[in-house]
Order: C-alpha cells, then structure tokens, then sequence
C-alpha cells in the first residue's frame, strides 16, 4: 500500500519516495506512519494531522492512495 504524505517540518522525510510518498504494510495506521517519520509526540502531533483532508486519530487505518498532510501552528505572509 503506498500513502502520499505531506511532511511536517519536526519529522525525518528520509523513508519517502522521490514522489513523497511511503510504502506501508497493508493495515498499518496512522501511528504506524508517524513512527518511520520519526514525528515526535505523535499523539499531539495527530492533532495537527489530517488523512483525505479530515481530521483523524493515530489508530485510524490507512488505505492505499490516502493523503495524509499537517497543519501549520505557524504561518507568515
């Protein structure tokens, strides 16, 4: 199963894809994926998490194609 991942800025983009995308077992969660970024407190930083642009939790299931992106606590102009 292959997840496009939008990667925050806190977490290691070494395990994606040139595409930036990340190959998971089938039935891996979100957890699963914030643990190969490396994402600190990843049960806070789930909060800052979205998969297909809806708000999750870390044992949400992944599907092969999901989008999962964060949110930005900071943002300038």
């Amino acid at each position: 199963m292959r997840v496009r991942v939008y990667v925050p800025p806190f977490a290691d983009s070494s395990s994606l894809d040139p595409d930036g995308s990340v190959t998971l077992p089938e039935g891996s969660t979100l957890d699963d994926l914030l643990r190969i970024l490396k994402v600190p407190f990843r049960r806070g930083a789930a909060c800052l998490c979205m998969v297909n642009c809806q708000k999750t939790t870390v044992d949400r299931r992944l599907a092969d194609a999901d989008v999962i992106s964060f949110f930005s606590l900071l943002s300038g102009g």
